[in-house]
């Protein structure tokens, strides 16, 4: 029996297919299930898409998407779930609708798009982006088991991918008010991004919540001692500051 991937019942759709035709596609970590509305699409070679078909559905997308108002969203969701149904195996539609539910707080319906978009493009990218959507439906624990996955296959991963996997645990772990995890992994992701400031700020963070205040001041005062005055974040290190020298 092959074994199964510890990942594939999250990153797998959750209930019954939405279509009469789906298709149940093999990759990195297992079968993932990908609804089709159109039974051509069956019969498609799974190589993407060509230019010229690329081309028009772009030009469509981007009609689809200058309709959409966060405040009156019907019409530009129906035109996005347009270009999704009629090119569906165009990752970008299902990318573009995952946002928009999100931008509207349907995390679940947001979660649904992304993982029909990992059923088609079975990146970690998007693994990151289906755990985004997890934890803003509140599903803590399943968001940091994702995460923490994305950022122990670093080694395969652009500078810009494993730092988002670590940025994104980090906010999840603060959630989870666990300071131990913080500390532990802002203090791996600096070894990488010595000095980061925004990793340096989350670990002077996780100390505080794991009741190591002294370390954590001297840690803002580090980072104030080395950040301009104009920096971004040197005001969040001044009230973190405040909060532990009160």
């Amino acid at each position: 029996m092959q074994d199964v991937h510890p990942l594939q019942q999250l990153l797998a759709h959750e209930g019954e297919p939405r279509t009469e035709h789906y298709v149940e596609r093999p990759g990195p970590w297992g079968r993932l299930r990908l609804d089709i509305p159109d039974e051509r699409a069956l019969l498609a070679t799974w190589n993407g898409l060509t230019p010229g078909q690329e081309e028009e559905a772009r030009a469509t997308f981007e009609t689809a998407r200058a309709l959409f108002a966060p405040d009156a969203p019907e019409e530009g969701l129906r035109a996005l779930s347009t270009v999704a149904a009629r090119w569906p195996l165009w990752g970008a539609g299902h990318a573009a609708l995952c946002d928009a539910f999100r931008h509207l707080g349907d995390h679940a319906e947001a979660s649904y798009h992304a993982r029909q978009l990992l059923a088609l493009e079975p990146h970690v990218d998007h693994v990151l982006t289906l755990a985004v959507s997890l934890a803003r439906e509140g599903r803590l624990e399943d968001a940091r088991q994702l995460q923490s996955y994305a950022w122990t296959s670093r080694q395969a991963q652009p500078e810009s991918s494993w730092y988002q996997a670590a940025s994104d645990l980090l906010v999840t772990l603060t959630r989870l008010k666990d300071g131990a995890g913080m500390v532990a992994l802002a203090e791996e992701a600096l070894a990488l991004l010595p000095g980061h400031p925004t990793l340096v700020y989350q670990r002077c963070l996780g100390l505080l919540l794991s009741d190591r205040r002294d370390e954590a001041l001297a840690g803002c005062e580090q980072a104030l001692a080395e950040l301009a005055e104009g920096a971004p974040l040197r005001p969040r290190f001044e009230q973190l500051r405040a909060v532990l020298a009160g």
